[in-house]
């Protein structure tokens, strides 16, 4: 694995770690949950993956508050993933908060897939990884 590179993204917000894999990003993500600082990293997260050309990203959310609702899921989805050119080839992604719903988390998944994202949301990280990397 390669060592770990520090990336502060333009808000006080959040933070956004990442680390460069053989055939993956890893991005740990802390801070504020809302659907501002998602659609945010998310735009940075495809950024440095067109940057280190690599199109399968895993993502671990460390945020803080309330999950957001379904129709900002639905409007992160449409302005952050939709627009994503060219799009990742994959996204696993693990939500480390304890209170999201598991409902919400498979909507977001659903939502996605049916718009030809590949997206899948994990609770465990091997689990993910092996999807990822398949």
């Amino acid at each position: 694995m390669a060592p770990k590179e520090k990336i502060d993204l333009l808000t006080a917000d959040f933070q956004c770690d990442m680390m460069v894999h053989t055939r993956y990003l890893e991005f740990h993500v802390t801070g504020t949950n809302s659907p501002e600082n998602v659609c945010a990293y998310l735009q940075r997260v495809h950024e440095l993956s067109l940057q280190h050309n690599k199109r399968r990203v895993l993502i671990e959310e460390h945020l803080e508050g309330p999950g957001i609702g379904k129709g900002d899921i639905f409007d992160v989805i449409a302005e952050a993933w939709l627009s994503f050119d060219p799009p990742l080839a994959r996204i696993a992604y693990i939500d480390k908060a304890d209170d999201r719903l598991p409902d919400a988390l498979q909507f977001a998944e659903t939502m996605a897939q049916n718009r030809g994202i590949p997206a899948r949301f994990f609770s465990d990280r091997e689990a993910a990884i092996r999807w990822l990397t398949a």
